[in-house]
């Protein structure tokens, strides 16, 4: 996507949790924006400015500030209505609730056949 640059990540699942951790080194977390739809998660963090002072000269500069934009797949079983997030030295963790879901489930046939009903005997067999 032009104008944006995708950061690294990583996603993983510890019990009841599934964990996305995006690198943002720089970023403070007023410039970061979280968007959770039932199937995918999209972070965008923009920044504000350069950061240098206003009455400052600059020499030279190898920083970006380019936006970031990632969108991750959500996997099922995610909740995504239950969701934290912390910002810690430049790497924006996010925790869902998740439940384990089964691979396979065996499902019972029933038979659409109706009972008959039990005739008695004629008497003369009786």
């Amino acid at each position: 996507m032009l104008g944006h640059k995708t950061p690294p990540f990583a996603t993983y699942k510890v019990p009841n949790l599934w964990v996305v951790e995006i690198e943002l080194p720089g970023f403070i977390s007023k410039e970061i924006a979280i968007a959770v739809k039932p199937e995918a998660i999209t972070v965008k963090a923009k920044p504000e400015g350069d950061r240098i002072p206003q009455d400052a000269t600059q020499i030279t500069s190898k920083r970006s500030f380019a936006k970031r934009k990632i969108e991750i797949p959500i996997p099922r079983g995610v909740d995504v209505r239950d969701i934290r997030s912390e910002l810690d030295r430049g790497v924006l963790t996010i925790k869902m609730k998740r439940e384990e879901l089964p691979t396979e489930k065996i499902v019972e046939i029933k038979s659409a056949m109706r009972p008959t009903s039990v005739v008695p005997p004629p008497a003369y067999l009786a």
